[in-house]
């Protein structure tokens, strides 16, 4: 059994380091905001929703994504003094998005680093749709970011196949369109 826990952890997701999309001064923030959502995640009271959608029949990216940008929503509206900062959003999501991806997997339901990084990218699209940003500068300041850090480089992980990620070459996606949509 031990050979057989091994082939399917090949490709398993690897937690990445996401320091490298952190600004500076925000290291706290970013702590924070992680601890906050993990305790809402493990509450007693959330124990039925976790469940929901830890069995949702959705693509494990979607399922990911929407978890993730509901629970950054909840804390944004919790959150004392005007919402969370929009340069902690991402990392803060990022950090929330790899504690997902942990209870899938030990609920079970194998994470890879591909379902990983598309489910990044959909979170990043979803959030800036839920706070009302221009898909476009969503995607451009997505490219900047994963440009600058890639969390899968950061994982000791080949980064996502080039031929899944969406561009305008391939029927179905407009320049700039996450495929996390197409499925929703």
């Amino acid at each position: 059994m031990a050979i057989m826990d091994k082939a399917r952890a090949r490709g398993a997701f690897k937690r990445p380091d996401i320091g490298g999309f952190i600004p500076k001064g925000m290291e706290d923030t970013v702590q924070r905001i992680s601890a906050a959502g993990q305790k809402i995640m493990y509450s007693p009271d959330m124990r039925e929703e976790l469940m929901a959608e830890i069995q949702s029949e959705e693509a494990i990216p979607l399922k990911l994504a929407k978890a993730v940008v509901g629970l950054m929503l909840t804390l944004d509206q919790q959150a004392k003094g005007g919402g969370i900062p929009e340069e902690a959003l991402f990392p803060a999501g990022l950090e929330l998005l790899g504690e997902a991806c942990d209870v899938l997997t030990q609920a079970g339901q194998q994470v890879t680093q591909e379902e990983y990084n598309e489910a990044a990218r959909g979170m990043f699209v979803l959030m800036g749709q839920k706070l009302g940003i221009d898909q476009d500068q969503m995607m451009g300041a997505a490219e900047q970011a994963m440009g600058g850090a890639d969390p899968a480089a950061q994982g000791d992980q080949a980064p996502a196949d080039p031929e899944n990620d969406p561009d305008d070459s391939q029927p179905g996606h407009e320049q700039g369109e996450a495929p996390i949509e197409e499925q929703a």
